[in-house]
């Protein structure tokens, strides 16, 4: 996976929350070191910001799934920005 700056992509994406943004990009940072074979399955995949992020143009081989529709609703608009 190519370097990015996840620490800025989460300060803009979450600017009210620092301390939130931080531990993401931290969390962005570990699993980009690692492989991963397409296509996934994001379990509690939110609102689909963390995987667009960490993924960029792969995020529409990525499968998510949660327990609130209005979330998967939101994934699923990431998908299509």
């Amino acid at each position: 996976m190519r370097n990015k700056n996840f620490l800025t992509k989460f300060l803009v994406t979450y600017p009210s929350i620092p301390s939130h943004a931080l531990w993401r990009a931290i969390e962005a940072k570990l699993l980009s070191e690692e492989h991963f074979e397409y296509p996934l399955l994001d379990l509690g995949c939110g609102d689909g910001i963390f995987a667009k992020i960490l993924f960029g143009d792969k995020s529409g081989e990525i499968i998510g799934c949660d327990v609130s529709r209005g979330c998967v609703k939101a994934a699923n608009n990431q998908r299509t920005t």
